[in-house]
This record gives C-alpha cells, structure tokens and sequence, in this order.
C-alpha cells in the first residue's frame, strides 16, 4: 500500500518473468497497486530455402536487436507479450512481417529462394550433388562405376529408418551400371 502523500518507485523481479519497474507519484489518499508480471517468451524465426534446407547466414532484426542465423538457420530472440515487426534479409532480398506474440514461445518460418550456384559442396574428396525431384515425384540417379567400393550417403543426419522412409516417399530409382574395361 502507497500511503498518503507518498510517491514510491517499485522494481520486481522474478525468474521466469520480464523485470517490471512501476512509479507512483503522491496520491492524496492511501492507494493500492497491482503489478502484472509478463512472462519470457522466446521468439524464433526459422530461415529456409526453397527445398527446406536451413539457411546460415540471414540478418535478423527483431525488436531493435539484429541476429545472424545459425547453421540450423534460427534465430533466437527473448521477449514479452506484444505486437512485433521484424526484418529478414539474405543476399539482398528483404522479407518483412509482424509477429502478436502473447505468454507462450512463437516461432516463424521465412523462405527464401536460393540460386542453385549457392549450393557449393563442402570440399572433402567426395562427388557431391543437389538432387531435385521431377513433375511426376521422382528421381532417376545413375551411376557409372568401373568397381563396387563406393557409399551413398543421403547426407542427412536423420536415422536410416526416417532416410528409408524420404527414399520411399519420393520413389528414387537407382541404376548401377559397372563398366568392365
């Protein structure tokens, strides 16, 4: 209670919750005041190309704060309830958007079209492609090989059952086709 002729600044603090500061100037009579705690929310804004891959390196601004994101293509903000706006921007392209956010975590995924020429491989003595399906779903990959000892590696970090059921979905066929010479 704020007593007569009082005036009284309040901070509180709880974990878990944004801090909360709250001035009361001199009343003339005894006041009472309820402070509402807003909770800590975590906004994350999820970068992708045009085929789902995560995007590294996009400029996120979120409520006056800019992120880089990460090799999973997220950016990671704290916040409190409200209405945001924030700004995407990768190799020049500029995607804008408002976020109301209330007292649970949000999240946003932004999509960008990449060049092909942006899909380098990583140099490590490999053949490496991009893959893309055709019209009707699937994907004809031959391969010519004067011996056996080679690895297809799907290169996705998923378990093998979860890499067997996206062959399965987007019916890959595979041709060997072993030169004798």
């Amino acid at each position: 209670m704020i007593e007569t002729g009082q005036a009284m600044t309040i901070e509180v603090k709880a974990e878990g919750y944004m801090d909360k500061t709250s001035n009361y100037g001199a009343s003339t009579t005894d006041t009472r005041n309820t402070i509402y705690l807003d909770k800590v929310v975590i906004f994350t804004v999820n970068v992708v190309d045009q085929y789902g891959g995560r995007i590294q390196g996009a400029k996120v601004t979120f409520n006056g704060e800019t992120q880089t994101t990460e090799s999973d293509g997220s950016a990671t903000f704290t916040t409190s309830r409200g209405t945001y706006s924030y700004t995407v921007t990768y190799k020049g392209n500029t995607t804008e958007g408002t976020i109301i956010i209330n007292q649970s975590d949000e999240s946003v995924n932004v999509d960008f079209e990449k060049a092909i020429e942006d899909y380098r491989p990583t140099p490590n003595g490999n053949i490496q492609m991009l893959v893309k399906r055709n019209s009707l779903g699937t994907v004809h990959l031959q391969i010519n090989s004067t011996t056996t000892e080679y690895v297809i590696d799907w290169g996705t970090a998923q378990p093998l059952k979860q890499v067997e059921q996206e062959i399965k979905r987007i019916r890959i066929i595979i041709v060997h086709i072993f030169l004798i010479t």
